[in-house]
């Protein structure tokens, strides 16, 4: 029974990190202030606790607790304590804790990657997962290179307006957002590498190349996120500093060229 119990509880950690790559680029409110990041953030937050209440329940119900390897311990251990204490000693806890209304990138966002991380890191065990990871990963961006299409042409049934130099942004809220997503074509093109049948994802692989040249300005982000900046989807959370940082090589690496 206690097996049966745990192997249950790991096919809901799984879930829980898939629902993660599903919902996350996908979820937004049309309907509020905050269209995109503050659903994200609540989906976010959500399955984070799931999975930290999973967490708890193993080994209950094995009489075991299962940790990631020494030194990944230790370094997100450190990285927390360090981001507890700035939120802690922050001029302005709100802001620290929960982010900024139109970011939502506070101390429970950045800790909410940590567990995700954690949980991929613990309970990821064989080429099957990896695979369901990959395929949930590259196929989630159908619908929204779909969409950023559909943008380009005009269609534009919500009336969102951007100040970037495109409009096609998905369901992302900036085209240098869809465009740092849209840097998963490396995965794309493994699984195109393997695949029985190519043709839909080779369709896929050219939409998304299409959609990518089209959000533009995109391009010094989607660099960032080549380069391991970018870690949205299965790391944690870099800080505004570093961010800026990294914006600014990229900015004079392109005056350079000019």
């Amino acid at each position: 029974m206690r097996l049966k119990l745990s192997s249950y509880l790991e096919q809901l950690v799984e879930y829980c990190w898939l629902m993660v790559a599903i919902a996350l680029p996908i979820t937004f409110n049309p309907w509020g202030s905050c269209l995109f990041e503050l659903p994200k953030s609540l989906v976010l937050t959500t399955l984070a606790a799931l999975l930290i209440a999973c967490f708890l329940l193993h080994p209950v119900l094995i009489g075991r607790s299962r940790f990631p390897d020494p030194i990944l311990f230790w370094t997100t251990l450190g990285y927390s304590l360090s981001a507890v204490a700035a939120t802690v000693l922050a001029t302005s806890l709100q802001d620290s804790l929960v982010g900024t209304f139109g970011r939502q990138q506070g101390l429970l966002t950045v800790l909410s990657y940590l567990v995700l991380m954690w949980g991929t890191a613990i309970y990821l065990r064989d080429m099957d997962q990896v695979r369901r990871i990959l395929k949930t990963l590259v196929w989630t961006s159908a619908p929204l290179c779909i969409f950023g299409l559909m943008q380009s042409v005009g269609f534009n049934p919500f009336d969102w307006v951007t100040d970037s130099n495109s409009t096609v942004m998905a369901t992302l809220g900036r085209s240098n957002f869809f465009g740092a997503y849209l840097v998963l074509l490396p995965l794309t093109l493994v699984l195109l590498a393997t695949a029985k049948h190519r043709w839909p994802l080779g369709g896929l692989l050219v939409v998304q190349f299409i959609c990518l040249v089209l959000t533009r300005n995109a391009w010094p982000e989607s660099v960032e996120y080549v380069n391991g900046v970018n870690t949205d989807i299965l790391g944690p959370e870099m800080t505004i500093s570093q961010t800026k940082c990294n914006r600014l090589i990229v900015h004079r690496c392109h005056s350079q060229k000019l």
